[in-house]
């Protein structure tokens, strides 16, 4: 079971995940709908790059350990707002799609960092603030993982914050730019 648990299934996680990103849909807008390249989704990516995190470290963990503790004893609930964080974002950012007409709707794919990082304005900072706090926090989470395996890492309050308060800020200007394009 440690072999398995500790090595196998996370690299084999690992390798099917990144198959699904680069083969598939996966992560990739929804709404494209005129034969071209569909674009990479920021909000897509996010779940997915936590999710990734938090699946392969508790497989590495349930191995490490030798046993459930790590999933049947959690003690804090940060790894449970992180994901929320991610769900909530993509959630809100799918149905912002949905609900407003942009010009973004009608671009191609350029690659997978000038997607996640351009609204239909180009390049935007709140995407690369939001980017670099989920690089940096994913990051953390696994060096502090990979120091303690008997439990997920514990961001206090005032990190969970930033990082929702991150989300929020794309969210919103997400919003705006979208009404701003689809009034002019």
């Amino acid at each position: 079971m440690k072999i398995l648990f500790e090595y196998v299934l996370p690299v084999a996680i690992f390798i099917f995940g990144m198959w699904l990103a680069v083969k598939t849909d996966l992560l990739k807008d929804r709404q494209v709908d005129n034969g071209s390249d569909k674009t990479f989704s920021f909000s897509r990516s996010q779940l997915f790059y936590w999710t990734m995190i938090v699946i392969i470290c508790l497989c590495a963990g349930i191995g490490n350990n030798g046993n459930f503790d790590l999933l049947l004893n959690l003690k804090e609930p940060s790894i449970l707002l992180l994901l929320g964080i991610s769900v909530g974002t993509a959630s809100v950012a799918t149905y912002i799609d949905n609900e407003i007409p942009t010009s973004k709707k009608n671009t191609e794919s350029k690659s997978f960092i000038k997607d996640i990082l351009s609204d239909a304005g180009g390049i935007s900072v709140h995407r690369y603030q939001a980017l670099l706090f989920n690089i940096i926090f994913g990051l953390v989470f696994v060096c502090q993982f990979i120091t303690n395996t008997t439990e997920f890492p514990v961001f206090d309050n005032y990190a969970l914050a930033l990082m929702g308060t991150s989300s929020a800020g794309y969210l919103l200007i997400k919003t705006n730019e979208k009404q701003k394009k689809s009034v002019s």
